[in-house]
């Protein structure tokens, strides 16, 4: 597959690379690029006016917060489907995985006062009921693997010891 890196910190190699996204994006199957370039100002606007067939965010928690610039950028990406990578989908509250839900799937999740309300760790209120159905709720849009399972894939670990003089 041909795939393009866009990813530059000197801004002169931004507007190459911004032309070459321009002119020649359909010569690319994949496009790579990371959070801190879709939050730039210089590419939002390219990439919110470019159609993607599928946006996959890897470490998802990234954008837990739905006010973070990285979460506000990666939301105006336009695109048939969305994935996201994560070993860490919840971490303090229901708010988080509202936030990664309304990602995936913003028709549907389109509020996050149910996941607020039950989960206000500010007046220690948390409800049962509720962390039941998003557990239930995960299961149907998470694909689990535990370490157990993943490193049974895995080639065996080779360790090299080399042994230095110093002077």
């Amino acid at each position: 597959m041909n795939h393009f890196r866009f990813h530059a910190s000197d801004p002169k190699d931004r507007e190459a690379q911004k032309h070459t996204m321009v002119h020649d994006l359909l010569q690319y199957d994949i496009i790579i690029t990371t959070y801190e370039m879709a939050k730039n100002p210089a590419v939002t606007s390219l990439i919110r006016n470019t159609y993607f067939n599928l946006c996959v965010l890897d470490e998802g928690h990234v954008i837990k917060s739905l006010t973070s610039q990285i979460s506000e950028a990666v939301r105006k990406i336009h695109c048939q489907s969305r994935v996201i990578l994560t070993g860490t989908p919840l971490q303090n509250n229901l708010v988080e995985l509202y936030a990664i839900l309304n990602f995936l799937y913003p028709k549907y999740f389109t509020t996050p006062e149910k996941f607020e309300d039950a989960f206000n760790i500010t007046n220690n209120q948390i409800d049962p009921e509720m962390l039941l159905k998003a557990n239930k709720l995960l299961k149907l849009f998470m694909i689990r693997r535990l370490k157990g399972e993943v490193e049974k894939l895995m080639p065996k670990k080779i360790e090299t010891k080399v042994c230095l003089d110093v002077v």
